[in-house]
């Protein structure tokens, strides 16, 4: 069985979609740290100019789990809605796609991490919503495991024998851990696509909603 671990990052790139996709059984780490300046609450859009960025505006302290990502200023929600508006209106999918978007938005989720978990349990249920999706803060009972041990104990507690790494993971992953735990460990090869966007040149990393309001349900299942 194959397992895919992933923190919870706000509406994310493609890549996270295509680990989904090739797993069994896909792990959210909701117990992981927060970075601040990283993917947990903020991405990119495609806009005129270029690649822009929507952050999250978040209240948390240095060193606390993402589980304790506090959203700080609710009236985010519709300065994001109104930036994809302007940005992708045009888009040929945007019609279809915008408003199930809003009401993700319009459930007011008060921590970070309910928000992300809801837009990325609206892709998962769309590529595969009879994949089992676990937390990591439910399996790891010792939080004294980090990192590489972090990601053993888990693959282990989820029943897998094989861990699907993402390339990043060849810097500083221990990977006699896994083989010692009989886990293989197989690296995602995954190529960033092309796909038919808004503004040329193609800007690849976009979020997930770039791909959806371009080339719509179909199209993103393609990509991944």
């Amino acid at each position: 069985m194959r397992c895919s671990i992933h923190q919870p990052n706000y509406l994310p790139y493609l890549g996270l979609f295509n680990k989904f996709k090739e797993s069994d059984v896909f792990i959210l780490y909701d117990c992981a740290q927060y970075s601040k300046n990283d993917y947990h609450n903020r991405n990119k859009i495609k806009t005129p100019e270029g690649p822009a960025w929507l952050t999250v505006p978040v209240s948390v302290s240095l060193g606390d789990p993402i589980s304790a990502a506090r959203i700080a200023d609710p009236g985010f929600r519709n300065s994001h809605c109104r930036a994809f508006e302007l940005n992708y209106k045009k888009a040929p999918f945007f019609a279809e796609w915008f408003p199930r978007i809003m009401a993700v938005y319009g459930r007011e989720h008060e921590s970070l991490m309910a928000l992300n978990i809801d837009f990325l349990r609206f892709f998962f249920d769309m590529i595969d919503p009879a994949k089992p999706v676990l937390m990591a803060s439910d399996l790891l009972k010792d939080r004294s495991f980090r990192s590489t041990a972090a990601l053993v104990a888990m693959c282990r507690d989820a029943g897998a024998d094989s861990y699907i790494a993402g390339a990043g993971g060849r810097g500083y992953m221990e990977e006699a851990l896994f083989a010692d735990a009989g886990i293989r460990i197989v690296w995602q090869d995954f190529h960033h696509p092309e796909y038919p966007q808004q503004w040329p040149p193609f800007a690849p990393y976009m979020c997930v909603l770039d791909a959806l309001f371009n080339v719509g349900k179909e199209g993103l299942m393609s990509l991944i």
